[in-house]
């Protein structure tokens, strides 16, 4: 998929996987308060997608793995106050991704994958990290 704007799933509840591998997104990915449910699968997949400005999932749920290994994304990566939960594997994998600025406050995560990854910028809180099931691997 090419985009060259912005790109809105907000508020939307969808069961199954959300597939957006190697989009291209010219604006924004704005999907704050959407769930997203698939308990023996990927609830969302954005491997390799490029996008310009900000990732904005704040507000999700997502029931099953949420996965954005080596995408682009050239804003924020905003996950403030959502839950990524995965009773059967990672929860949220980012591994070999670009991010400008990660923001985790108030997040939950059930496992949280970050190997390769290249952040620029972090800001959290303590409370966001998971207690175990966190994998951050360096360049």
């Amino acid at each position: 998929m090419s985009v060259k704007g912005d790109v809105f799933l907000r508020g939307v509840k969808a069961k199954g996987e959300v597939r957006l591998p190697g989009a291209d997104i010219g604006g924004q990915l704005g999907c704050e308060k959407a769930e997203f449910t698939n308990e023996t699968g990927y609830a969302f997949n954005a491997d390799r997608m490029s996008v310009k400005g900000g990732v904005f999932l704040r507000g999700v749920k997502a029931k099953g793995a949420v996965r954005l290994l080596g995408a682009n994304i050239g804003g924020q990566l905003g996950c403030e106050g959502a839950e990524f939960t995965n009773e059967t594997g990672d929860a949220f994998s980012a591994d070999g991704a670009t991010i400008n600025e990660l923001l985790i406050f108030e997040t939950h995560f059930s496992s949280l994958k970050l190997s390769r990854a290249n952040v620029k910028v972090l800001r959290d809180d303590k409370g966001s990290w998971p207690e175990k099931g966190l994998f951050i691997g360096f360049l």
